[in-house]
């Protein structure tokens, strides 16, 4: 199929049908189902591509053999904290945690649902370590589950290890391995491994996600519903969807109620994502304040992942030459926080530095126009329209990075080059109802 017959809606159906007749066990455990549509080396991601004749055959296999091969960094996995932790809580909060999330006092400050483990005693917090260091002091209301080392060395004998331990326990494996012997599969059956090991894991009622359809949430969701059906699993969509929102497909291992910060987001995933209407609740967020200080105007914004910069440089150069001399306020590059690979993001960032100082005469650093510069497959769009900027988005792939009109009707979307998209705001408030103050988890803790 060629990419100029697709659109969104087309991609939407095709990943409906991909995972339409796929085994529950795949649905909750496999990454080949849980079709991401931004980042280009997710297996689901490539497994569409695939499908639609928009990759190699043997590129798809290259990836399979990549993802196993991954597995020989894994270190074993641990559940930090767990003798000195005290049970006295309400519900269980899954998120993730780096080390600098966490305080002197060995308090930890979550940056989804913006609370702090201190101030918030009635709360369980199971945390997934991103970089696999840990504080040494701790509240006695949290666990971190991590690897055991945070260095990462290669032994060819894990792939294996894994394979035997948890690749065969899956009733396809002998016809279908390949889907389950990747880090997204091993990492969610671990970690199911060590609940099940620490059974008053399960003791509680509610239990609450930061959600991103990730298989280990869906996992975990499956997990607690078999062991406890009266138990309620809540997931937050705390951030906005990319522009092909994909992975969102209501599927099995969904949470029973998901909450959203706006009827446009609410009216996505019924209308295309295939979502009940009973299990979505819109809130004020959480997440996005309105007292944030968080400046989009004057940035460039870098993705988390991408294949190619030299083409979003050669697209940028040719926005740049579009613009008028002292058009334009003076960009600042603010790299992505937590980026797949911090040295080619360095690299872009110093590359775009180069640009700017090339195009210095369009530049004017007195300018009172509220421009934001996003580049690549991005979730943040719609929040630099609700704080008040104008959108320029970059893009290497049309079909899954930019917005579409007909899915996104709250946003004007204008082409004004190849690749490159200027987007405003129709409806304020639409998809993002900016929250006063962090009250979520205590509201739905107290219902």
């Amino acid at each position: 199929m060629k990419k100029k017959n697709i659109n969104q809606e087309i991609l939407i159906k095709k990943s409906i049908g991909l995972i339409k007749n796929q085994s529950n066990e795949s649905l909750v455990y496999s990454p080949f189902n849980c079709i991401n549509s931004w980042s280009p080396n997710h297996l689901g991601n490539i497994r569409l591509k695939a499908y639609l004749g928009l990759t190699s055959k043997i590129k798809y296999i290259y990836s399979i053999i990549k993802a196993i091969l991954i597995l020989g960094f894994v270190d074993k996995y641990f559940l930090f904290n767990k003798n000195k932790f005290k049970l006295k809580s309400k519900a269980v909060l899954f998120s993730w945690c780096k080390l600098d999330d966490f305080n002197k006092d060995g308090s930890f400050n979550d940056r989804y649902f913006r609370v702090n483990s201190k101030k918030t005693r009635m709360l369980t917090f199971f945390l997934i370590s991103i970089d696999n260091k840990l504080p040494k002091t701790l509240d006695k209301n949290i666990l971190i589950f991590s690897q055991i080392s945070s260095r990462r060395n290669f032994n060819i004998l894990r792939p294996i290890v894994f394979f035997i331990r948890h690749v065969m326990t899956f009733k396809s494996f002998y016809k279908k391995f390949y889907m389950f012997w990747n880090i997204d599969t091993i990492f969610s059956k671990e970690l199911i491994s060590i609940m099940r090991e620490n059974r008053f894991l399960y003791q509680n009622d509610k239990y609450f996600l930061p959600y991103e359809a990730q298989n280990w949430q869906h996992a975990i969701y499956q997990e607690i519903k078999n062991e406890k059906q009266t138990a309620e699993v809540i997931g937050y969509l705390h951030s906005l969807p990319n522009a092909l929102p994909t992975e969102y497909l209501y599927r099995y291992g969904a949470p029973d109620k998901i909450v959203v910060h706006g009827a446009g987001i609410k009216s996505l995933l019924i209308n295309y994502l295939k979502w009940p209407k009973k299990r979505i609740d819109i809130q004020k967020s959480t997440r996005y304040l309105v007292s944030d200080k968080l400046e989009f105007n004057r940035k460039i914004f870098l993705p988390h992942s991408f294949s190619n910069h030299k083409i979003y440089l050669i697209k940028l150069e040719k926005f740049f030459k579009s613009c008028r001399k002292n058009s334009i306020p003076l960009l600042i590059v603010r790299n992505h926080p937590a980026p797949s690979s911090p040295k080619k993001s360095l690299q872009f960032e110093n590359e775009i530095n180069e640009l700017i100082k090339k195009y210095m005469n369009i530049f004017d650093i007195n300018s009172n126009v509220k421009l934001t510069v996003m580049i690549g497959a991005t979730a943040a769009v719609v929040e630099g329209l609700e704080r008040g900027c104008n959108i320029i988005h970059i893009s290497n792939d049309e079909v899954f990075e930019v917005m579409e009109q007909n899915l996104w009707e709250g946003i004007k979307i204008k082409k004004i080059g190849e690749g490159i998209y200027e987007y405003k705001l129709f409806k304020k408030s639409y998809y993002i109802k900016l929250g006063i103050k962090n009250s979520l988890l205590k509201e739905y803790i107290k219902k």
